[in-house]
């Protein structure tokens, strides 16, 4: 859903199904950072040329955040308001990337597909309804915010940009300043006229 974002409401026995699978998934590969280097080997494989060269962070590090990413959205599963703030932050942190459905498509076949190829008939079909269900909400939120708040941000960057712009500011006093200058010079034209008129 990239039209709306809200809280994300599981049942109980499903956010329990995904944690769980959670923590198979890292004993099955052997620890959080190889499921990273799974992930981003996934994530990868699947995006085609066009899409390889956003890979720009150095591929240990990138591993890293989006295992760090999973994790930390699993864990609030059961914390709504907590898990919208986490993805609302990582909207923020991706405004500047190319985001689009298909893309986020790409990234949220590949996650799954691991889940899949390492645990088999282990992956529950709940577990799996809300593995989905939990990337599909964080992929809507990317466009979501991108769509929404890029342009606010960019709004804002080249106010601040003209706000800072010394040598047009000092343009826009001096002219200012001459106005002023101007005006009062008329205010005392107009005050000698009223007192000679005044005398006569």
């Amino acid at each position: 859903n990239v039209d709306t974002f809200t809280e994300l409401i599981l049942p109980e026995e499903t956010v329990a199904e995904v944690q769980r699978t959670w923590q198979l998934l890292i004993t099955q590969v052997g620890s959080q950072e190889a499921v990273g280097e799974a992930f981003y080997s996934a994530v990868y494989e699947a995006s085609g040329p066009s899409l390889r060269p956003l890979f720009v962070t150095p591929r240990a590090v990138e591993a890293l955040r989006i295992v760090t990413q999973v994790n930390q959205m699993i864990n609030n599963l059961s914390n709504p308001t907590e898990l919208k703030n986490q993805v609302e932050q990582s909207g923020f942190w991706h405004l500047q990337m190319p985001v689009t459905v298909p893309r986020c498509i790409v990234f949220r076949d590949a996650i799954v597909d691991i889940f899949v190829a390492e645990l088999g008939s282990k992956l529950s079909s709940t577990a799996a309804s809300g593995l989905v269900g939990l990337l599909n909400y964080f992929s809507g939120a990317m466009v979501f915010c991108k769509v929404n708040f890029a342009g606010r941000l960019r709004i804002l960057a080249e106010s601040w940009a003209i706000a800072n712009d010394t040598a047009a500011n000092e343009d826009k006093f001096a002219t200012m300043g001459s106005m002023e200058q101007t005006k009062e010079v008329k205010l005392e034209h107009e005050t000698a006229n009223e007192a000679s008129a005044e005398k006569e």
